[in-house]
């Protein structure tokens, strides 16, 4: 929730079998929903819900400890494509995946600390989708300040962080990735009307054998000043 702009931006719809001709989506559509992938994610692994994939989208972590402003997930086991290097047809990786948000009075971050029995080379794509408001504008900041805009369905490479201006929440939206390496960015319409934003970052996820491998997003809220927009 952005309080000063009476926002809350997880507030996004996800299609199920009642919302008329569109396809259903294969879970809800709302915050850093992870992905393992074979490879950088596409326009068409968003729009098409990561059917494909084999997870973790659809399973679940175990809470494993609770704080003030902390709270820590846990899973054993990941599920990678058997496409990916130097895995079995199975897809099974032993291994441990924490993944831990930490909450501010306007931001919040994300650490994700996997480590696995073998080898992994493969994607670990998180899921973004934002209720901000049609007419909102974006843009992708890469690690040498160079800066695209995002307007229609687009994949991009390395970026530092994604800003997202809503004019009608009345805030600037600041999504730090942690040095990913892709991304995706698309407006969803249902029935022809606009009605979110999906963002992916996508990080490399190259481990050892017993090698810690750590990565870290947050989102962070400002008030949007007038002529600050894009």
């Amino acid at each position: 929730d952005y309080l000063p702009g009476s926002v809350n931006y997880m507030n996004t719809l996800t299609r199920t079998e009642d919302t008329g001709p569109d396809r259903t989506d294969p879970y809800l559509k709302r915050g850093f929903v992870d992905h393992v992938l074979a490879s950088a994610p596409t326009v068409a692994d968003y729009t098409s819900g990561f059917r494909s994939t084999p997870g973790p989208a659809g399973e679940r972590y175990v809470v494993q400890s609770v704080d003030d402003d902390r709270l820590t997930l846990l899973r054993r086991g990941v599920a990678i494509p058997a496409s990916a290097p130097g895995v079995g047809t199975d897809g099974s990786v032993p291994s441990t995946l924490h993944k831990s948000y930490r909450f501010r009075a306007r931001s919040m971050e994300v650490r994700y600390d996997l480590a696995a029995d073998r080898d992994i080379d493969a994607w670990l794509g998180v899921e973004i989708n934002l209720a901000v408001a049609a007419g909102s504008t974006a843009r992708a900041v890469g690690p040498r300040g160079a800066q695209r805009a995002l307007r229609q369905p687009v994949s991009f490479g390395p970026t530092t962080l994604v800003e997202i201006d809503d004019p009608g929440g009345g805030a600037r939206l600041t999504i730090r990735t942690g040095e990913a390496q892709a991304g995706i960015y698309a407006p969803v319409h249902v029935g022809g009307e606009y009605q979110y934003c999906g963002l992916v970052i996508a990080w490399r996820l190259r481990s050892g054998a017993g090698v810690p491998w750590t990565r870290r997003a947050s989102i962070a809220f400002s008030r949007l000043r007038a002529g600050r927009g894009s």
